[in-house]
């Protein structure tokens, strides 16, 4: 037995409840007033302003006058990218270090004087030696030394170390390179020194001055610079050991800080003002017979949402009330919910299981909505009604999960954060076309089409809002592209949850009957292995007995199933 198989069965032995009236009662009395304190505390929870929904591209129909001043705050997008842009135009900070050019002298006046002292000491020990031995003795002393300092040299190349006025040429060149060049500053490559396009703030001696990229020496141009200046006399060969000595000795007098330019970068995103503009008082937020813009749209929600602050900030009676009014919004939506479920689905009803599983989905729909309205980068479409909706449609009925949405959308979309003719709207269809064609699935195999007919639902519900409120293809594009998301995630998802649905209330929907009346199943497989008459028999009446349900409209897939079976045991 699976895993699944082995949770299913323990499901299934859980108690199913007393089967007292009174315990019963009160049991769903609980959950009834805890999902409508839970509702209320994940939703966000303001004083009610009673406004007309508007959405952009709309005609209003009367005018909305400030009666307060309020700001208009940025959205969260808009103030991040702002605050990027502000960052990203502060110019880096580079220090000027011309001490570390001493650094540099003194580490190729070492090398020099190394090469002098083997000098003297190769004259010292091979006095008198002949002249090969004395050149290969002092080629191999020279080579020790660079091969120590990670220089290559040729032949020709430690000739010239080996002569005096060759060798006072390249002590003479560094010096004077290091003491011109390098003092005056040699910037280090880095990513900021190439997006500095507006300059750099170089610090030196305590000041700071806004330069340009271009006046700054970089450390290309520094060698180039340097070997210009050597004697013609050392030729190419001496030129490219110069060069050598030079990338080796030659240090950075110009680097980032990366510490100071963060932290003007943080000053730059801090200073840009979260207000968008002020609204003022007795300003008119939307006029009367005229097309509601964007703009328009956000200084009503932004008068919405100053009006609850002024309404509740400080007052604690408010806020009690605010709190009250919202539980006994919630708890009267579902109290009707619960009316319907006792006279029109008594079987539902009475199964203390499956009303705990509505009230999980009620109450998952609910904080994931909670989570959307508090995060204005995740798009209003996600809200996962759908998803419940597939679920009840399975379990139970289609005409249940549509008023299970129709009281999700009540619930949700009220709420300041969330209320819009958008989120009602499409909401609504997605959830509706999930209700409406869930029943009919009659394999997990459909999950594809339940999702297509979901997102099919959503591109509906967005090109009738954008036709209404004369909104650009764009608009329909996304909406679609997101209700495709949450139509085929819901599908997929219900479809993975239904086995643990099902073994927790009980219930045996269609593609569990569809799996038991697989004539691969092992059971059946023995069947047909060791009773082959009673496997043929059970065949045969069950063709039959599928038939006749059809004529009468019984459940044709619960009767086969049966039949399959009704001899196993005896």
């Amino acid at each position: 037995m699976t895993r699944l198989g082995r949770f299913r069965r323990l499901l299934r032995r859980l108690p199913k409840g007393s089967n007292s009236p009174y315990l019963s009662g009160g049991y769903r009395l609980i959950l009834l007033l805890g999902a409508a304190l839970v509702i209320d505390l994940v939703l966000p929870t303001r004083s009610a302003v009673d406004f007309p929904v508007l959405e952009a591209g709309m005609v209003a129909s009367e005018e909305v006058i400030a009666e307060i001043a309020f700001d208009v705050r940025k959205s969260e997008d808009e103030l991040r990218q702002l605050r990027e842009a502000a960052a990203n135009a502060e110019p880096p900070v580079f220090v000027h270090r011309p001490e570390s050019a001493d650094s540099a002298l003194r580490m190729a006046g070492e090398f020099f004087a190394e090469i002098e002292a083997a000098l003297a000491e190769d004259a010292r020990a091979h006095d008198g030696a002949a002249k090969d031995e004395r050149d290969r003795a002092l080629k191999d002393s020279l080579s020790k030394i660079l091969d120590g300092y990670r220089i290559a040299a040729s032949d020709t190349q430690l000739a010239l170390l080996v002569a005096d006025e060759s060798r006072e040429q390249f002590v003479s060149t560094i010096q004077t390179a290091f003491d011109s060049l390098l003092r005056t500053g040699v910037v280090a490559p880095s990513r900021e020194i190439q997006a500095a396009s507006g300059g750099v703030r170089l610090r030196f001696g305590g000041e700071e001055t806004l330069v340009s990229r271009d006046a700054l020496l970089t450390i290309e141009e520094f060698y180039r610079r340097a070997e210009s200046g050597v004697p013609d006399a050392l030729g190419l060969v001496g030129r490219q050991l110069f060069r050598d000595l030079a990338v080796r000795f030659a240090v950075y007098t110009i680097t980032l800080d990366a510490e100071a330019t963060e932290a003007n970068r943080a000053s730059a995103r801090e200073a840009v003002d979260p207000i968008n503009y002020q609204v003022l008082k007795g300003e008119a937020i939307v006029r009367a017979n005229a097309r509601v813009r964007p703009e328009q749209v956000e200084s009503l929600r932004a008068y919405q949402e100053r009006l609850a602050e002024l309404g509740m900030a400080g007052d604690v009676t408010g806020l009690f009330q605010a709190r009250l009014g919202g539980v006994l919004f919630n708890l009267l939506l579902l109290a009707v919910f619960g009316l319907v479920l006792k006279y029109f689905r008594p079987q539902v009803y009475g199964s203390n299981r499956s009303v705990t599983l509505l009230w999980i989905l009620v109450l998952a729909v609910s904080s994931a909505a909670a989570l959307i309205a508090t995060n204005d980068a995740i798009p209003r479409e996600l809200i996962p009604v759908a998803f419940a909706a597939l679920i009840i449609a399975t379990l139970f009925d289609g005409l249940l999960a549509l008023l299970t949405v129709f009281v999700l959308v009540a619930l949700i979309a009220t709420r300041p954060p969330l209320l819009s003719m958008t989120v009602i709207f499409s909401t609504l269809m997605g959830g509706s076309a999930a209700a409406l064609s869930g029943r009919i699935v009659r394999s997990r195999a459909h999950a594809l089409t339940l999702g297509a007919v979901i997102a099919a639902a959503y591109l509906l519900a967005a090109l009738s809002l954008a036709l209404m409120l004369r909104s650009g293809a764009w608009s329909v594009i996304e909406s679609t592209a997101w209700g495709a998301a949450i139509g085929f995630g819901s599908a997929f998802l219900a479809m993975g949850i239904l086995p643990i649905a099902e073994a927790f209330t009980g219930i045996t929907t269609d593609q569990t009957l569809l799996e038991l009346a697989d004539l691969n199943r092992p059971l059946l497989r023995r069947l047909s292995l060791e009773a082959p008459g009673t496997y043929a028999h059970s065949i045969n009446v069950a063709n039959l007995a599928e038939a006749a349900s059809r004529e009468v409209g019984a459940n044709s897939l619960l009767v086969r199933g049966g039949v399959y079976y009704h001899d196993i045991g005896d």
